[in-house]
């Protein structure tokens, strides 16, 4: 079974995203712009942290900007 763990990173992030050329969807939660990027994985829970997940996934530059984390069946 593959497992979505979702990443959402403050919009000041976009333009970054853009040049690296990384696939993400724009989302609006109570009036805040978040850039969404879903990633799949065979186990929904890593033995690494979030912020360190999104380091390995996308590079640590991308920290600064994560906001929150949703791990989905």
């Amino acid at each position: 079974m593959k497992y979505r763990i979702i990443f959402y990173l403050d919009i000041d992030s976009k333009d970054m995203l853009d040049d690296n050329q990384i696939e993400y969807s724009l989302k609006t939660i109570e009036k805040y712009e978040y850039c969404v990027i879903k990633k799949w994985t065979n186990s929904l829970y890593q033995k690494i942290n979030d912020d360190n997940l999104l380091s390995k996934l996308l590079g640590s530059e991308y920290q600064e900007f994560l906001t929150f984390t949703y791990r989905v069946y």
